[in-house]
């Protein structure tokens, strides 16, 4: 969430971005839940979402489809994910102890 954080120091970024690319063109292809991503490997394939969670990868290709970048697709689906990480702990939080006063930092 750094402005000055390129993808390329971050470790998996370039994974990340492959493989939502990957994902958005099966679900294009009409693949609903496609077990097989034959555009990953130099094109031998790999069963991606058989060992990973799709969420990231479905909700950057939805954000790709809106029409942002890949790029920007990752980057919001980061940020998707912190808020929906917050939201959830708060509501937590709440729901565990009834208090108002402490769900809040």
């Amino acid at each position: 969430m750094r402005p000055d954080l390129l993808w390329n120091d971050v470790a998996d970024a370039p994974n990340h971005l492959v493989r939502i690319f990957a994902v958005d063109a099966a679900l294009g292809r009409g693949q609903g839940y496609p077990r097989w991503l034959g555009d990953l490997y130099l094109g031998y394939g790999y069963p991606l979402l058989n060992y990973y969670a799709p969420g990231l990868y479905y909700l950057g290709a939805a954000l790709h489809r809106l029409g942002l970048s890949v790029y920007a697709s990752l980057q919001w689906a980061g940020v998707l994910a912190a808020a929906a990480g917050a939201a959830g702990a708060y509501a937590l939080a709440r729901n565990l102890t009834g208090r108002e006063d402490a769900a809040r930092p």
